[in-house]
């Protein structure tokens, strides 16, 4: 949905679309913006109005969004039922004084028969990662988890995955994974990495590592009855 205004320029408008990593085809993600010079006119009240009326006539069962704190789009959604379900956290590593225990990490990971070992890919190309800061974990030749970066700046890096299957949880691994890419982007020259994550197992483990949360916004759900 698009907002004009008298002489058809866009000040504004609305989308409903599916999220592919977790269709349903009754749950709907929203995307909503008013030029921020015009706001407060009640212009996103009539794009969400529209919304909410090709949401009814889908049968939506749930829409969805992300709205950061501190801005008016949350008390704009609170107003219209939106619920606060998950929030994401936005953490930055200074480098330079970053803890780095990576011996005694290793010791405790690579006691269980598990290996921690660089991984080049072609696809990080596109993603402008870096193949010498992939680093996957390996028991007996099966990889249980990874961590890399890709490059967000001139001296700043962002995580691009670290996970770990669920089965080798807790027993350290992430965190020595996360210490081989801060041990390499140090050795590289680079200043901080950043990353973002509603897991808040990932969250605390960052903090221990040295992160700082910088920003958080929230994930908010709408129950359509």
């Amino acid at each position: 949905m698009v907002a004009v205004d008298e002489e058809d320029a866009p000040v504004g408008y609305g989308e409903i679309y599916h999220e592919p990593t977790r269709f349903d085809p009754r749950r709907y993600f929203i995307g909503l913006a008013v030029d921020s010079r015009l706001r407060r006119q009640g212009i996103g009240a009539a794009v969400w109005t529209a919304l909410r009326a090709e949401l009814d006539e889908r049968s939506a069962k749930v829409a969805c969004l992300w709205a950061d704190d501190g801005t008016a789009c949350r008390q704009f959604i609170v107003e219209r039922g939106f619920v606060e379900v998950v929030r994401s956290f936005e953490q930055v590593l200074a480098l330079a004084t970053a803890p780095l225990p990576i011996a005694m990490a290793e010791e405790s990971v690579t006691a269980r028969g598990i290996h921690v070992e660089d991984w080049r890919r072609e696809v990080f190309d596109e993603l402008h990662g870096l193949p010498d800061a992939y680093f996957v974990a390996s028991d007996r030749g099966r990889l249980v988890g990874c961590s890399a970066v890709h490059a967000a700046g001139e001296d700043v890096l962002r995580i691009l995955i670290t996970g770990v299957l669920p089965e080798y949880r807790r027993r350290g691994i992430a965190r020595l994974l996360k210490l081989r890419v801060h041990a390499w982007a140090r050795a590289n020259g680079y200043r901080e990495i950043h990353t973002s994550t509603a897991n808040p197992a990932v969250v605390a483990l960052n903090t221990a590592l040295g992160y700082a949360i910088v920003a958080s916004w929230g994930g908010y759900e709408l129950a359509i009855r």
